[in-house]
């Protein structure tokens, strides 16, 4: 495999990959902070256990062009 297609499919895994390590390390979390996130983070949380426990807030305007965007993750069982 190419070095440039190794980089493209960590790409494509990272989303998945931070959503394991937040539920295997912060899932006790009442309140989680996500700081320049790309704007697929919103679709890979829905599809992903961690959308069932936690509210996600996200702005009324979403920076797609350069897609560093912050959301907070709030905890259903508190909030």
């Amino acid at each position: 495999m190419f070095l440039k297609d190794k980089v493209i499919q960590k790409m494509d895994d990272k989303g998945e990959r931070t959503l394991e390590i937040l539920g295997k390390h912060y899932s006790d979390s009442d309140v989680l902070c996500i700081n320049e996130a790309s704007i697929t983070f919103l679709d890979d949380i829905s599809h992903h256990r961690m959308g069932t426990k936690y509210i996600v807030v996200s702005p009324l305007k979403i920076n797609k062009r350069k897609d560093q965007n912050s959301f907070v993750l709030l905890s259903k069982r508190f909030f």
